[in-house]
């Protein structure tokens, strides 16, 4: 079973709160169970013991999800608001020469999404 880093923002944002984030990281989970891969969203785990509003905590969970990441052969980024955490995880995913598949984006994300794997750089200010 080919296991899979699913990239998704925690922190609330102008469109959702932490729980909505959270819950929609699940879902996403969930779906990819449903072919036959194994999900791995960090921050729907490590939240269970790690307070991600004490920054040394937070730290340590970003630190575990990077190592999550080197082990997983795919990140699936899901949503339309790439935030600088999910920015941090696509360009590591990158320089890991790890596929970077766009999950669940409206046009006009995806279209910048891929502008961004495209020039093999990134224009932070297209992102949210």
């Amino acid at each position: 079973m080919k296991m899979v880093y699913v990239c998704s923002p925690l922190k609330a944002n102008e469109e959702r709160s932490m729980e909505d984030n959270m819950n929609r990281a699940k879902e996403w989970c969930r779906q990819a169970s449903e072919l036959n891969v194994l999900p791995l969203a960090p921050h729907t785990i490590f939240t269970q013991y790690l307070d991600d509003t004490i920054p040394s905590q937070r730290d340590k969970g970003l630190e575990m999800g990077i190592e999550l990441l080197k082990q997983c052969k795919e990140i699936w980024v899901h949503g339309n608001t790439l935030s600088e955490g999910m920015i941090s995880e696509i360009i590591l995913a990158k320089e890991m020469n790890k596929p970077i598949i766009a999950k669940d984006m409206d046009r006009e994300t995806y279209i910048n999404f891929m502008a961004y794997r495209l020039s093999g750089g990134i224009q932070r200010s297209v992102f949210k």
